[in-house]
């Protein structure tokens, strides 16, 4: 998504959650998201993330433990957008990715405008060669600007065990609870998950937020992984 393209939204095309717009880096391996104890499901990609394997000033609140505490209001959106917005991102290259790099890099809203009857907002990558990619949003669902024409890149509701469909790709949400990065912990966050045999991508995001961490690793073991450093807003 923001954009790494996630492939939604992650690093192929932007959302290409269709693939989101992101990728950049840091040379050294990155920890997956600290979930509460009992939140996160079992299932495949949290193992990679465990493992480190191959894939947008609203902060406040109280401080546990040193960490920014984010209040994640209910009537805030999974994937806010809105411009100047700017997400950095911590990103880690795993094996052979070259859409990629390792580093920190800065995903950010540097336009808007009306584009096919929705607001849009221009979102650049934090894989530096993926470029900039189209977003708009209504509520909790997120549209990218695909082949000239607006597509489901998040769907709406919000809730455990929702799936939805982009192009070739299907994916499902998982309920994340809170959530612990570089840029603090938040709360009521959401993990899209990509169902798939063949490789793992899941894009987790917080309420207020977006994206705090994108994963994805192919089926060699290849990818990379893109945590929120900070934020703006």
């Amino acid at each position: 998504m923001r954009r790494n393209a996630l492939s939604i939204i992650g690093c192929i095309s932007v959302f290409s959650l269709v693939s989101l717009v992101a990728c950049g880096g840091i040379s050294e391996s990155l920890d997956a998201p600290a979930l509460d104890a009992g939140d996160a499901d079992d299932g495949a990609i949290v193992d990679t993330l465990s493992d480190g394997g191959k894939i947008t000033d609203r902060d406040g609140g109280t401080k546990q433990n040193g960490s920014a505490i984010d209040a994640g209001p209910s009537a805030a959106v999974i994937d806010p957008l809105a411009t100047g917005e700017a997400w950095t991102y911590d990103v880690s290259v795993t094996g052979d990715f070259p859409e990629c790099a390792s580093g920190t890099f800065v995903s950010s809203v540097s336009q808007t405008e009306s584009l096919d009857g929705k607001n849009a907002f221009l979102i650049g990558s934090f894989c530096p060669s993926l470029g900039s990619y189209w977003y708009a949003n209504d509520g909790d669902r997120t549209y990218e600007y695909l082949n000239g024409q607006w597509v489901v890149g998040l769907d709406s509701p919000v809730s455990a065990g929702h799936g939805w469909s982009v192009n070739s790709q299907s994916f499902t949400w998982y309920a994340a609870n809170s959530i612990t990065v570089p840029a603090g912990t938040f709360s009521d966050c959401w993990e899209a998950r990509e169902n798939s045999d063949s490789e793992t991508y899941s894009i987790f995001l917080c309420r207020g937020v977006g994206p705090v961490h994108w994963a994805y690793r192919d089926a060699l073991g290849d990818g990379y992984d893109a945590v929120l450093h900070s934020k703006n807003f």
